[in-house]
């Protein structure tokens, strides 16, 4: 740990704190209340940067690096955080986190609140380590803090706030849904062969392969895979497959006029009474009831 400890103030940041009247109101607003922020900044090169709170605070805290290297801890250990990772911190726990010494992290950060955070924090629990994401991720978020970073400079407004909030949105979801890091742990090796096996459903969508064909790609045996799956996705692996399948099948029925024994062929389907019975129980309704909501005075989407 050095000597010096520096909690802000860097050459060249980037630095937000919204007033607590203003997030009263914020807090108030239809569009903000699932998710706002409260904090927002950039620290390059952050050396010596070190933050402790011993009775932690109200919001959550997003940590994202994007050069560098720095690390955080919970109650339930220390983790490192390097170039390409970020970290959820949850609200009300004891927390430090700080740049490395030797390669001083450069970060973007946000704190926020709101009823659906436990939705949006669904993929990641208190004491995993870091998730790591794609260099074009990474400059994807970053260009999504720098719209919100505009919206900010124009004051403390309720309509830049809440426009700052639905943009924070978007970086929470870019980063989950890309993250390589998954829930349990795992390693980006064993994330990479879940996203190799997906890769494999999709270019064998009109096919039926087997569970152990999908944990062949994985390398692993069926049990391990099916439970890494899972852990990674929130469904089995054959029950992903067959989400995948219905999906596919909705575009068919949205944007082709094929017959629905035709579209059940297409996805591998032999019998298009038993793919009509996975289409319903996945979709809340029939195939033919779904194609029949875009005809004149239906609902646009949906069943």
């Amino acid at each position: 740990m050095p000597a010096f400890r520096k909690p802000e103030g860097f050459p060249g940041q980037v630095h937000y704190v919204i007033p607590d009247d203003v997030m009263a109101s914020v807090a108030r607003n239809p569009l903000a209340r699932p998710l706002h922020l409260s904090a927002a900044g950039y620290f390059p090169a952050a050396r010596y940067h070190y933050v402790r709170r011993r009775e932690g605070i109200r919001d959550h805290i997003l940590i994202l690096c994007v050069e560098g290297r720095g690390w955080y801890e919970t109650g339930t250990g220390r983790f490192a955080l390097p170039t390409g990772s970020f970290c959820i911190i949850p609200d009300s726990i004891p927390h430090a986190y700080g740049a490395s010494p030797d390669s001083p992290w450069t970060i973007f950060w946000a704190h926020f609140s709101g009823e659906s955070v436990p939705f949006y924090l669904a993929p990641a629990s208190e004491g995993e380590s870091g998730f790591t994401v794609a260099p074009g991720v990474v400059g994807e978020v970053r260009g999504i803090f720098d719209r919100i970073f505009r919206f900010l400079d124009h004051g403390y407004t309720e309509r830049g706030i809440v426009a700052s909030s639905i943009a924070f949105a978007d970086i929470l979801a870019t980063l989950f849904v890309a993250a390589e890091g998954t829930r349990g742990n795992l390693g980006s090796e064993l994330s990479r062969r879940m996203e190799e096996t997906i890769g494999f459903m999709l270019d064998h969508i009109g096919e039926r392969p087997s569970l152990a064909d999908m944990a062949a790609v994985a390398k692993l045996s069926v049990p391990h895979y099916s439970a890494l799956f899972r852990n990674s996705t929130g469904y089995p692996p054959v029950e992903y497959f067959i989400r995948i399948k219905m999906q596919k099948a909705c575009a068919f029925l949205d944007l082709s006029d094929l017959k629905i024994s035709a579209i059940a062929s297409a996805l591998g389907y032999d019998d298009p009474f038993y793919f009509s019975r996975i289409f319903t129980r996945i979709m809340g309704c029939s195939p033919q009831a779904y194609r029949r909501r875009t005809e004149p005075g239906k609902a646009p989407r949906g069943c």
